[in-house]
């Protein structure tokens, strides 16, 4: 699916199919029981074709996104503190406090975006963009929080000035890792190097599987394991033996529990790993994880914040808009101003939907049948506000109340979900995240009328990729596209 790929993490955008043959070239020369050159030579930092970095993993890795954190932190907190040591006012304890939890909240909301992660240094634009956005909505926070304490609020040409020069360093922050990034793919420190040893199918299914995936690694011999692990340094072995040959199993753990590696079994059977949940404890039992809840954590709470603020805002800029459209709509027809019509939302739980009366006061007597081209139910304001999804702005009211949120998939009608849920896999699956007013799949094109099965297939597989996706930014990024969409009004009747 080419336009999903548009935003895929970074790590999968450097896979590269056809070098798999090429390495298992390699991968021969490896049954000597030496380990080839591929250990001293397995960048987790890998140049695509794109020139791109694909990704950074390892210990040096954590260590310089923290060094990351600390910056950005020390770039907002010295920001701040410029702007107040200009004024005739000394800083005083309070504003130092201030400014230190405006840093501390500003470097959270980044780790919460991904921006301290190999998404970051992936050579995508976005990351510069998205870290100097967040600081003004954090900074935009801190005469909220004030107003909540009862504090005077600060100096507008301060927050005006730690915006700005926060922005500034934030930016040429980013550039520089950016810039990094490719000559830290070549220090070795900086790489991972990973040893498969067990039985040789199973080691060329673990090769085809991981390489494929952007990672190199190299084959070694069980009864020469101690040897490999002393010619060459290694960060990670996986162990590629079946589970149930249990003296095998333990005496190769028994000798990798000597060394400061990384150990990973490599299961019989690798299909439900694939979704990379990994092993979780609950009440100090371990379970396979399939599938982790969207949204948890600070993740909820982001979101939460996100739609509450903007919300609002768009309401109090859109009021003069509503009472012009809401006057044009009684003069139109006679009618109510609102629609309201119930819809599946999250958890499959059934809501009320507000949008503006589009259709003349008559039912549909199939109940499912969408509007379509010259649908002769449509009003001639319903048709220019259906076009642009204007009659969707009463939305808003859902995004307030919590029953929608302002990025997620489009609530359908209950006759639709009870058609659809027999004819598309993983239909109701939509549901797993609160419906949006837009969404990832309206801005690729399936929005409006689903005319064949096909369509609606389509639509669901751009609205699961969105939840397992989600991030603060991909909300922001559709967004952003959402106005070209409504203007383009394809598929819009």
């Amino acid at each position: 699916m080419v336009r999903v790929a548009k935003y895929c993490d970074a790590a999968t955008k450097g896979r590269d199919m056809r070098s798999v043959e090429r390495r298992r070239e390699t991968y021969g020369n490896s049954s000597t029981g030496t380990v080839a050159s591929a250990v001293d030579a397995s960048p987790i930092l890998t140049n695509t074709a794109n020139g791109h970095v694909a990704s950074l993993d390892g210990t040096m890795a954590s260590l310089l996104f923290g060094i990351g954190r600390l910056v950005d932190g020390i770039i907002v907190f010295l920001a701040g503190m410029s702007g107040n040591l200009g004024n005739v006012q000394s800083a005083t304890q309070d504003t130092i406090f201030l400014v230190a939890f405006a840093s501390l909240l500003t470097v959270n909301v980044l780790q919460v975006a991904r921006c301290y992660s190999p998404w970051a240094v992936s050579g995508d634009w976005r990351p510069v963009v998205v870290a100097p956005v967040l600081l003004v909505l954090c900074l935009l926070a801190v005469p909220g929080c004030l107003i909540a304490l009862g504090e005077p609020l600060p100096r507008w040409p301060w927050l005006i000035h730690w915006s700005g020069v926060g922005v500034i360093w934030l930016v040429l922050s980013r550039l520089a890792m950016l810039g990094m990034a490719p000559r830290l793919a070549s220090v070795a420190r900086f790489h991972r190097r990973v040893l498969v040893v067990g039985e040789e199918e199973r080691m060329r299914a673990v090769a085809d599987l991981i390489q494929s995936h952007g990672v190199s690694l190299s084959l070694g011999q069980l009864d020469r394991l101690r040897e490999t692990l002393g010619e060459a340094p290694v960060d990670d072995v996986i162990v590629a033996l079946p589970w149930a040959d249990d003296l095998r199993v333990a005496s190769t753990l028994a000798v990798l529990k000597e060394y400061a590696v990384g150990v990973h079994l490599f299961p019989d059977d690798p299909r439900p790993f694939n979704n990379g949940r990994g092993v979780s404890l609950l009440g100090g039992v371990p379970l396979l994880t399939l599938s982790n809840r969207p949204l948890s954590g600070w993740g909820s709470a982001l979101k939460a914040i996100e739609d509450r603020v903007v919300a609002t805002i768009l309401l109090i800029l859109a009021s003069p808009l509503l009472v012009l459209i809401a006057v044009a709509i009684k003069l139109d027809s006679p009618g109510p101003v609102l629609f309201r019509q119930e819809r599946y939302g999250f958890n499959n739980d059934i809501f009320t939907v507000f949008k503006f009366r589009s259709m003349y006061l008559h039912g549909s007597p199939e109940g499912i049948e969408q509007a379509r081209r010259d649908d002769p139910r449509i009003t001639w304001v319903g048709r220019l506000l259906r076009r642009t999804s204007l009659d969707e702005l009463p939305q808003l009211l859902n995004v307030l109340n919590g029953t929608m949120s302002l990025v997620g998939p489009r609530p359908h009608a209950v006759e639709h979900q009870t058609y659809y849920q027999h004819l598309v896999d993983e239909y109701r699956c939509r549901h797993r995240m609160r419906p949006g007013i837009t969404g990832w799949a309206q801005v690729n094109g399936y929005r409006g009328e689903t005319s064949t099965v096909e369509l609606m297939r389509k639509r669901v597989e751009y609205d699961l990729y969105y939840i397992e996706h989600w991030s603060l930014f991909f909300d922001l990024w559709i967004l952003s596209l959402t106005p070209f969409a409504c203007m383009r009004g394809k598929n819009a009747y």
